[in-house]
């Protein structure tokens, strides 16, 4: 049996293996061992750490030299747990004085006859979850039954929103007396740069649910107006300069991808504007880029027959591609192509 660190360390009450600590863990179910609440001990940490120093389980009175292990097994109580009971720092032990003395003796003297023992303990493989006896599981499932009917969801959320409301109180009461003032989202986003989820949560926070901001100042229709006479001036300077570029070029395909990248658009776009404005675009049916990528198949039979079409460029071009000389033979079969099968050429 392997221990936390990977050496063979304490598993049953009395130093035993594994199969006698099962086997004692099933006689203490049967003889019904006294449950957390039958304790035998006054539920103190005074007593309960005086228990744990003299080896004795404060729960059922028995003695063993590592008590947590058994209260893990027998009670349901964990090392953690335990040491929150009693009142133990995290960080030290729970089990007797004695047996606490021994164990560190002995660390000392493994590492002292073993100097490369504590890089190998580190580096050890996890250990596996405890795992629980039948009372062991009934109690932790009742903790968590009792852990869960106490929660309350809306008095949880409720804390939580208490919390984060403390960070930002200054700043929510400033956009609740700019709401009471008569501002709108717009001005009390702009006045204390936050965003208008956050507006609303705060608004929410101290009891507005639906606010109602002041509506934004109508905008005069001479404005509007003046607004798209502008907007269609500005377009129609862009695209009289537009269209100048294009004359003044080549006017090829080329040039209408060129373009499509200096405007931020894609190459059918310009195509349609400049067609919709009276310019001839070619088709491009004769364009190097719409012609269509020679395959990897036919790459490979160009070359093969550039290397002079026998056995022997078949090897070549094998070297070259990193494949096998038969695959790459039947391959080219495949394709129509016809050469010696190579029992008689030599090797240039």
């Amino acid at each position: 049996m392997r221990g936390r660190r990977g050496d063979k360390t304490y598993t049953s009450t009395h130093g035993g293996d594994c199969a006698s600590s099962s086997i004692k863990s099933l006689r203490a179910m049967e003889r019904g061992v006294t449950s957390v609440q039958d304790r035998i001990v006054a539920p103190s940490q005074d007593e309960m750490r005086r228990s744990i120093g003299n080896g004795e389980c404060p729960f059922c009175g028995r003695r063993f030299k590592n008590v947590a292990a058994h209260t893990n097994r027998t009670h349901g109580v964990d090392s953690n747990q335990l040491k929150e009971m009693a009142g133990i720092p995290k960080s030290h032990s729970v089990c007797s004085d004695e047996y606490r003395v021994q164990c560190s003796d002995r660390q000392t003297r493994a590492l002292q006859d073993d100097p490369d023992r504590k890089a190998r303990l580190v580096m050890s493989p996890k250990p596996k979850a405890r795992t629980y006896s039948s009372a062991g599981r009934r109690v932790q499932m009742e903790k968590l039954v009792k852990a869960h009917e106490a929660l309350d969801p809306i008095a949880a959320g409720r804390k939580t929103t208490l919390t984060r409301r403390e960070k930002t109180r200054d700043r929510d009461i400033s956009i609740v007396k700019l709401y009471k003032s008569g501002a709108s989202l717009s001005e009390i986003m702009d006045s204390l740069e936050v965003t208008a989820q956050v507006v609303n949560g705060a608004l929410r926070f101290y009891g507005v649910k639906r606010p109602d901001f002041r509506s934004r100042r109508q905008v005069p229709k001479e404005h509007v107006e003046a607004l798209k006479v502008k907007g269609a001036e500005w377009i129609e300077r862009r695209t009289r300069a537009r269209l100048k570029r294009w004359d003044e070029s080549e006017q090829t395909r080329a040039v209408a991808r060129q373009l499509a990248d200096e405007w931020g658009q894609d190459a059918k776009s310009v195509v349609a504007f400049l067609r919709s404005h009276g310019r001839e675009i070619p088709d491009g049916r004769s364009d190097p880029h719409r012609l269509r990528k020679q395959s990897a198949k036919q790459e490979r039979i160009e070359r093969f027959r550039e290397l002079g079409g026998d056995f022997n460029a078949v090897r070549t071009l094998a070297n070259e591609l990193s494949l096998r000389v038969a695959g790459l033979a039947q391959y080219l079969r495949d394709a129509g192509e016809v050469f010696d099968d190579g029992r008689t050429v030599a090797r240039r």
